[in-house]
């Protein structure tokens, strides 16, 4: 069995104490009170339960704490998937939606945000997206004459999609 990793040493156990309390992070505290029973001597195991984790998830935070101090306890959030919009679209809509429709011209009275986005798509030029209608034909379908048609098939109401003639019945 190997060493544990040594918690840095320019912190107490009061300290450590003391700034979780005035943590807003609950997830922060947990890791800041485990990492006090390690520095008050307690084994890695029962730090960990104070923590409620597992002594590999302590080890872990333990050298995030030694790297990065108190604030490397904070979850950093995920980034998320990229803006499909840029600034230029954005401003756009905020324009058209701050402007309002134009019932005659428009043929609404409110914006919806279907209607926003076949606004964006006719005037910015944006792909469309890949979806569509079941009932329409696919690309790869074209002029062929058929349509994906909605069936029940079995037990228990399950939808089954399944190619079809146009105009046949199955």
């Amino acid at each position: 069995m190997g060493q544990p990793i040594a918690v840095r040493t320019d912190f107490s156990a009061v300290e450590v104490r003391r700034l979780a309390r005035r943590a807003k992070d609950s997830d922060q505290v947990r890791r800041l009170l485990a990492i006090a029973a390690v520095i008050d001597g307690a084994s890695r195991a029962v730090a960990a339960k104070v923590g409620g984790m597992d002594r590999q998830t302590l080890r872990d935070w333990v050298i995030r704490f030694n790297e990065q101090g108190p604030d490397g306890l904070i979850n950093v959030p995920a980034p998320g998937a990229p803006a499909k919009l840029n600034k230029r679209h954005r401003a756009f809509l905020a324009r058209i939606v701050d402007e309002g429709p134009i019932p005659a011209v428009h043929g609404v009275v409110r914006w919806r945000a279907c209607d926003l986005i076949m606004r964006l798509h006719d005037l910015k030029k944006l792909p469309r997206s890949r979806g569509g209608n079941p009932q329409q034909p696919r690309a790869g379908h074209a002029g062929r004459g058929v349509v994906q048609d909605e069936m029940r098939v079995g037990q228990k109401n399950k939808l089954t999609y399944r190619w079809a003639p146009v105009g046949s019945s199955q």
